[in-house]
């Protein structure tokens, strides 16, 4: 035997053993892979943005991006400690910076406002019906609020008495009635229309109509003591006379007559700011964003650990059902397409206000009529030109109105991120109002119906009594221990369900390819969402009278910041806030 095979012998069983080991680690191996994969997974929760700051594609330099940096930036109070009180870490010196004494979220109310007063004062002709109609109503509102009173009365009555005789005259104005000649059933068809544009009381009839009337003035000031006496209205014959004037008297104050005119015109208003001032570019990523806060709000309800079957699948489906409307509804960008819906009523400049008053009236009713009917895509009984939105419970439907998807809280130039934490919490919030504790009675069309299993409701019950009994004890900053949950519930359960779906949207944002925000390039992403957030909420010091509070749906600006925050975990984790400070509390509430 050579020496080779002796060695090649000797070292056989050591190869053999090293085989065996091999095989029985892959063996193994294999075994715990396949163990694992059969085990149920979690269902997959997107992750949440890297605690360390991400690396931005770049600065947005936008004069939009300056703004928010600027508010983020020169609002805040470094000297509060986040964990204290958020809302004054981020707005402790917004009323350095803001003349506004209201919450920073209605700033554009009044800047869209201006621009529409701006053009109702420019001598400009117009080719759109509506924005025509919209300027002679101003222009006949304007002219007699420079109007001798007198004359005022003078023409408020022809025109009133001119409205009686269609009806057929009034016994009280005229001894000649007769009542054998009134056809009461042909009539009933004119009273209903004229009660429709008109119904100002009989005390505020002025008495003083010798001169157009052939009864008796002291006889007609006996028929009208013993008819308010009837009726118990306590009056004063002097007050009467004095405070009964035109119904131009609506204008006197030069802020109501611009409101007035938004408020019956309000698509018209709409159209001139959207076509003159607003980019429209906006539009498309709002409705983006909804869709993608829809998304958000089904996969909570997938993701509930406490809701039965049944209701989390009728849940789902009221959020997918739910009708939206943003901002301007694109098939009025066809030339003359608004214009349609204001064809049935012609304004002249040569008639009386109260007769173009009537006609506005009557125009506003007919365009109720057209949208009942479907003709009409968008209510005709929202200021569209105010900012926010709103959920209207009985047509399951959101609607964001115009100024809310503009600069400061919203524009095409924002990193992605920027605008789902400007505004998403505020969409979350509009659609989280249909399933708040009255919008969650209804269903996916608006129809009152109870959806709710038992226990889930009874649940849903306790989960709110949390909020009520947060409310109660909140110690706000200017209204102390005082005030009511269990009037502010509803929008509380919206603002926590806005928040939740706003975040989970957020978190799945590529941060890598999104800019950063000028001053803020290092900052956390989860610490940005809470801080822009905040910012609709910054509002100077509340000198709302208690009382007067104590009456609104609204929990006041700081609970909204300090006391929904509190019950994210998310919160506390990002600003690494101790467990029982005021940021973190032991007990949270929570919904879905």
């Amino acid at each position: 035997m050579s020496e080779k095979d002796i060695t090649t012998k000797s070292h056989h069983p050591m190869k053999t053993i090293t085989i065996v080991f091999i095989w029985i680690f892959a063996l193994y191996a294999a075994l715990l892979i396949v163990k694992n994969h059969e085990k149920p997974q979690p269902p997959s929760t997107p992750s949440r943005p890297a605690l360390e700051p991400v690396k931005h594609k770049g600065v947005c330099k936008s004069p939009e991006c300056i703004t928010l940096a600027h508010q983020l930036h020169n609002w805040r109070d470094v000297s509060v400690d986040p964990c204290q009180n958020f809302f004054k870490a981020v707005c402790g010196k917004y009323n350095e910076h803001s003349l506004l004494n209201h919450a920073h979220l209605h700033r554009n109310t009044k800047l869209v406002a201006n621009v529409i007063k701006e053009h109702l004062h420019k001598d400009l002709s117009s080719s759109s019906k509506s924005e025509n109609a919209m300027k002679i109503f101003f222009d006949k509102c304007e002219a007699t609020n420079r109007m001798n009173l007198t004359q005022v009365d003078l023409n408020e009555k022809q025109e009133i008495l001119k409205m009686i005789k269609q009806v057929g005259s009034w016994p009280m104005l005229n001894k000649s009635w007769n009542e054998s000649e009134f056809d009461l059933n042909g009539k009933n068809g004119v009273i209903k229309k004229i009660k429709q544009i008109y119904s100002a009381p009989i005390s505020k009839f002025d008495v003083n109509v010798s001169n157009m009337t052939t009864t008796d003035t002291e006889e007609l000031e006996k028929d009208i003591v013993e008819i308010l006496k009837v009726n118990n209205v306590l009056f004063d014959l002097k007050s009467i006379q004095e405070d009964v004037r035109s119904i131009a008297k609506l204008a006197n104050d030069i802020a109501e007559l611009h409101s007035l005119v938004m408020n019956i015109f309000p698509l018209a208003a709409l159209r001139v700011y959207v076509r003159n001032h607003y980019d429209k570019e906006n539009l498309e990523l709002a409705s983006e964003m909804v869709e993608e806060i829809r998304e958000n709000l089904i996969e909570t309800f997938m993701q509930s650990t406490w809701l039965h079957e049944t209701t989390r699948m009728r849940a789902i489906r009221k959020a997918e059902l739910m009708k939206k409307v943003i901002g301007y509804p694109p098939e009025f960008e066809v030339p003359g397409a608004l214009d349609n819906f204001f064809e049935s009523v012609t304004f002249s400049d040569t008639e009386s206000y109260f007769t173009t008053y009537n006609k506005a009236l009557k125009l506003l009713q007919e365009q109720y009529s057209d949208y009942h009917s479907g003709f009409l895509s968008i209510a005709p009984d929202i200021r569209y030109v105010s900012s926010g939105a709103h959920y209207r419970p009985w047509e399951n439907s959101l609607t964001m109105q115009i100024p809310l998807i503009d600069d400061p809280y919203f524009d095409s130039t924002y990193p992605e991120y920027a605008r789902i934490a400007s505004i998403g919490e505020v969409i979350g919030h509009e659609m989280g109002h249909g399933f708040d504790t009255t919008g969650r009675k209804r269903d996916e069309n608006g129809e009152k119906y109870d959806w709710w299993t038992p226990e889930d409701s009874a649940e849903y019950d306790r989960k709110t009594q949390c909020l009520i009994d947060q409310y109660n004890n909140y110690d706000d900053p200017d209204f102390g221990k005082n005030l009511n949950g269990s009037k502010t519930v509803a929008e509380m359960a919206a603002d926590l369900i806005g928040i939740s779906v706003s975040l989970k949207t957020y978190n799945k944002v590529d941060f890598s390819k999104e800019p950063s925000i000028f001053g803020f390039e290092d900052e956390k992403p989860d610490k940005l969402f809470f801080h822009i957030t905040a910012l609709n909420w910054c509002r100077a010091r509340d000198t709302t009278p208690l009382a007067t509070q104590l009456t609104l749906d609204h929990p006041t600006s700081s609970f909204r910041v300090n006391g929904v925050f509190s019950n994210m975990k998310s919160f506390a984790e990002a600003f690494n806030c101790p467990v029982g400070s005021p940021m973190n509390p032991k007990k949270k509430c929570e919904l879905f």
